[in-house]
């Protein structure tokens, strides 16, 4: 009888997913190396993944640590290019609704004093 190795990761839109999860391989490696979490830490932290899987992504890390950390490089460089970039747009909505907050919160303590 041959034995078929469960699959744990899944690439989909890009991105390397913990099989069939919305849960993605960089967090479960984040988590691991940066953090410094257990396996059994993280697997406490996404219930759908068995620990079994949370140990095979780790494997498959080690075993492609030079090619994900490139990706993962190049990946969080995006993300700091977009929130750079939201950042200096004042029209960007995040934006709005903060100078939104922020004008009601000058309001109220302006009529607070009243």
């Amino acid at each position: 009888m041959r034995i078929q190795s469960p699959s744990y990761i899944e690439e989909r839109d890009g991105e390397l997913y913990v099989g069939d999860t919305r849960v993605t391989v960089h967090v479960i490696v984040a988590m691991h190396n940066g953090h410094h979490y257990t396996p059994e830490e993280i697997q406490q932290s996404f219930p759908t993944v068995p620990l079994a899987t949370v140990y095979g992504v780790i494997a498959y890390y080690l075993e492609h640590q030079e090619e994900l950390d490139k990706r993962f490089a190049e990946d969080d460089a995006y993300f700091e290019e977009l929130k750079r970039a939201q950042r200096e747009n004042p029209n960007h909505p995040a934006n709005i609704v903060r100078r939104r907050i922020e004008d009601q919160r000058r309001q109220n303590e302006a009529n607070s004093g009243l």
